[in-house]
């Protein structure tokens, strides 16, 4: 390591382009630089969280995904944003108040998170999810979208994202080969990550995955894939 230095000395002492050697080298690399978040999750690490995923399926909706993108959630929050998983209220704890509760469901999002003595609650609004699948292959598309924001239940005040009601997170695929409940998966797992990465520095490489249409430029990527017709 030592004549590795050495090396490195002379050659920015000899060489005009020595200067550009050290400096790429001092450079971070695409997985060592980070987004930014957007709100610094960890920061309320001592309080109580509940992710709760609402999803009328009476509305444009085929897959029930609330059990599924809660799990997918818990998980990533507590492996990725490091959120203290003992602070985070298990599905099975949310289903117990529901069947306990008769009027639990009437209940608004924030009133429910009161219920369960929580200081904050990630509230996601599942819209829109479709799984097609092809009968001769077994291969499944899929699409979901929601919408997410973070609020504070003390003051009922949002959190995240600051300056608009919620973000929008579209998850789609063409093929997912093996069958319909790993496209389910696959489609919680992709919201789950579209949403948690604003919460932590997201390393740069990993912020964007292929299955995000959410943005500019995937509006219509659902009607052009005959999803919901």
């Amino acid at each position: 390591m030592r004549k590795f230095a050495i090396v490195l000395l002379l050659i920015a002492a000899v060489c005009p382009a020595g200067c550009g050697v050290v400096s790429l080298l001092g450079n971070p690399t695409s997985f060592e630089k980070k987004v930014a978040a957007e709100f610094n999750l960890i920061s309320r690490k001592k309080q109580k969280l509940l992710v709760l995923v609402d999803q009328q399926l009476w509305t444009s909706t085929q897959v029930d995904m609330r059990y599924d993108l809660t799990e997918a959630l818990d998980e990533i929050l507590a492996s990725k944003v490091k959120f203290p998983a003992e602070r985070l209220v298990s599905y099975s704890e949310l289903t117990k108040m529901r069947s306990e509760k008769r009027d639990f469901s009437q209940l608004l999002p924030v009133e429910q998170a009161k219920a369960l003595s929580v200081d904050l609650i990630l509230l996601v609004d599942v819209e829109q999810c479709y799984i097609s699948c092809i009968a001769e292959t077994g291969c499944c598309g899929g699409y979901l979208f929601a919408r997410a924001a973070l609020y504070d239940t003390a003051w009922d005040d949002r959190l995240w994202p600051e300056t608009a009601e919620y973000r929008d997170v579209t998850i789609g695929f063409d093929i997912e080969p093996d069958g319909p409940d790993a496209a389910v998966k696959r489609l919680a797992k992709g919201a789950a990550h579209c949403i948690s990465r604003y919460f932590y520095d997201c390393p740069k490489a990993g912020f964007k995955i292929s299955d995000d249409k959410s943005g500019e430029g995937w509006q219509n990527w659902n009607n052009e894939k005959g999803f919901g017709d």
